[in-house]
């Protein structure tokens, strides 16, 4: 079916009828849906219209392919959502047909929708869409406006894959971008190419942003999500999310940015990347890999990949200029987090950071921590940070601490300077539930390493049952923070155990005991160098030296502009008048009278000695 048109309206919805076009396989046929190519300036749906192509019998649904320069799909009617469709229909058996889109302008407003999902047996379709500016907005019973590629509840197959390009992405009041899988199958794949990319909020328990997830009751992996754009904001409980929630692996996580902002929680969701295993999920999570020039994550927002559920946490990796992690609510902290939560039957991720420059403050946090209770945990999370400097305030921490069993390790490579403000800590206690499990280790290499004595802020390796880790600190200069055996209300470095052995603390600084107390008093009364120079002459050399003279007319001729340089070797400058005079500004200056070379090559104007 074809259609060239300069505008379209369709509108509205009757007795489980909807206005549109339609190249369906109706419930009971055989054969492929039809294709549906349009082309027009402005595409308009309201109230539940539709384009669709999808099967509801055996065959494939077909192709849709609409060229406009403005499409406009608003509305939902008797559970009929307005949009463009291609789905497998419930009972259906085949596979979805692909959404090309090209526009200069996409919006979808209140529970519209384009979608190539399957609810029968059959792979979902995959949606292109190539836009200039893309605008989805709200959603209505528990339907949100957006782009869908899902294997639904009782569907069988793999979902769709969902490729945007577009200047500007914009999703608000819980409008997605989904390739999860409800039924069994994998979810899809989602690639995002746009310069600016805006999520903010929360509705009806669905969050705004983009998700290739395993959800409840789905058997299959969830899909990679790759992002590449100048500029992500994430706000309001918006997420980007790959996790899993039933039987499969949580997704990859890819983003490729200029700057990175998440900010923001409602009702314990935060705004940020997740690839969690969810409390009642099987399998892993999946990795998380970040490269940007800026990354700041503020109010309770998160990256996560850990575990609640039985199945490893990700592992997170972040390379950036800068990144900033600020402030805690509910007691969620801003930052990274692989932990192996106390339901969780896995062990966590480990952290990998490569920046310029790493701030955490106000109680957020950077953590591998497992807190389960079980001691058959075979390990914690590593954290690795390779950073010019690293500064942790007001409570900021970095964790590797275990519940039970041992602690994980932290590595700090930090070429100038380590931080640590206001009960700020870096940990890899073991046994924090009183429990058996030896600290982890800890090994900081930083060319200084402050804190304030008063704040303390700590640096602790500590076991309850098991031996205390080993701490490194390698380090031109210390200030502020020492060794202890155990951990007091200054700032410690400690690898203690309550019941066990403690571990070995290795601190490296400088060998400065030839220059202590070695310094020799300056003279009282130093030369007086304007003496010198006002009141100096030129002694003559009594040392006998060999001499080349040609006959003519009397030596080597100078060359145009030199001074003549005394015929005769020179020794040392020698002051004129005693040592105990002091010459001062207005007092007269003997004038030179020649150019002299001093033994050791040097000309000076000076005078002959009398």
């Amino acid at each position: 079916m074809i259609v060239n048109a300069r505008t379209i309206s369709f509108d509205g919805s009757q007795n489980n009828f909807s206005s549109g076009i339609f190249s369906n396989v109706g419930k009971g046929g055989i054969g492929n849906a039809g294709d549906i190519n349009i082309t027009t300036d402005s595409l308009s749906m309201t109230n539940a219209a539709q384009i669709a192509a999808a099967t509801f019998g055996k065959g494939n649904g077909g192709n849709v392919m609409v060229n406009a320069r403005t499409i406009s799909l608003d509305g939902r009617q008797n559970n009929f959502s307005s949009g463009i469709f291609s789905n497998v229909g419930k009972g259906g058996v085949g596979n979805a047909g692909d959404i090309n889109i090209f526009t200069d302008s996409l919006s979808m407003t209140n529970a519209a929708q384009i979608a190539a999902a399957t609810f029968g047996k059959g792979n979902g379709g995959n949606v292109m869409v190539n836009a200039r500016t893309i605008s989805f907005d709200g959603s209505q019973n528990n339907f949100s406006s957006g782009i869908f590629s899902n294997v639904e509840k009782e569907g069988v197959g793999k979902a769709g894959d969902i490729n945007i390009t577009t200047d500007s992405l914009s999703m608000t009041n819980a409008a997605q971008i989904a390739a999860a899988t409800f039924g069994k199958g994998n979810g899809g794949n989602v690639i995002v190419n746009a310069r600016t990319i805006s999520f903010d909020g929360r509705q009806n328990n669905f969050s705004s942003g983009i998700f290739s997830n395993v959800e409840k009751g789905g058997i299959g992996n969830a899909g990679d999500i790759n992002i590449f754009t100048d500029s992500l904001s994430m706000t309001n409980a918006a997420q980007i999310a790959a996790a899993t929630f039933g039987k499969g692996n949580g997704g990859n996580v890819m983003v490729n940015a200029r700057t990175i902002s998440f900010d923001g929680r409602q009702n314990n969701f935060g705004s940020g990347i997740v690839s969690n295993v969810e409390k009642e999920g099987v399998g892993k999570a999946g990795d998380i890999n970040i490269t940007t020039d800026s990354l700041s994550i503020t109010n309770a927002a998160q990256i996560a990949a850990a575990t609640f559920g039985q199945g490893n946490g990700g592992n997170v990796i972040v390379n950036a200029r800068t990144i900033s992690f600020d402030g805690r609510q509910n007691n969620f902290g801003s930052g990274i987090i692989t932990n192996a939560e106390s339901t969780s039957g896995g062990n966590p991720g480990d952290i990998s950071i490569a920046t310029r420059l790493l701030s955490v403050n106000n109680a957020a946090e950077i953590s591998a921590a497992n807190r389960t209770s079980s001691e058959s945990t075979e390990r914690v999370g590593n954290i690795n940070i390779n950073s010019a400097k690293v500064s942790l305030d007001n409570q900021g921490s970095l964790s590797a601490e275990s519940a039970s069993g041992n602690g994980g390790n932290i590595n700090l490579q930090i070429r100038d300077l380590l931080l640590l403000r206001g009960g700020s800590e870096i940990s890899t206690n073991a046994g924090t539930d009183q429990k058996g499990g030896d600290g982890g280790n800890i090994d900081i290499n930083s060319k200084f390493l402050i804190a304030i004595p008063q704040e303390n802020s700590d640096i602790t390796a500590n076991a309850f049952r098991g031996r205390g880790g080993n701490v490194q600190i390698i380090s031109q200069g210390i200030f502020g923070i020492e060794a202890r055996p155990q951990q007091t209300d200054k700032s410690d470095i400690t690898a203690s155990s309550d019941l066990g052995i403690a571990g070995n603390i290795n601190v490296v600084t400088p060998d400065n005991s030839a220059i202590q107390n070695s310094l020799t008093e300056l003279q009282q009364n130093p030369i007086d160098t304007k003496a010198l120079i006002a009141n100096s002459c030129i002694a003559r050399s009594s040392k006998v030296e060999g001499t080349f003279v040609i006959i003519g007319s009397g030596g080597l001729p100078n060359r145009p502009g030199d001074a003549f340089v005394s015929p005769y070797p020179t020794g040392t400058v020698q002051g004129v008048i005693p040592d105990t005079s002091s010459w001062k500004k207005g007092d007269p200056i003997i004038e030179a009278t020649g150019v002299y070379r001093l033994a050791n090559g040097q000309l000076v104007m000076s005078r002959e000695c009398l």
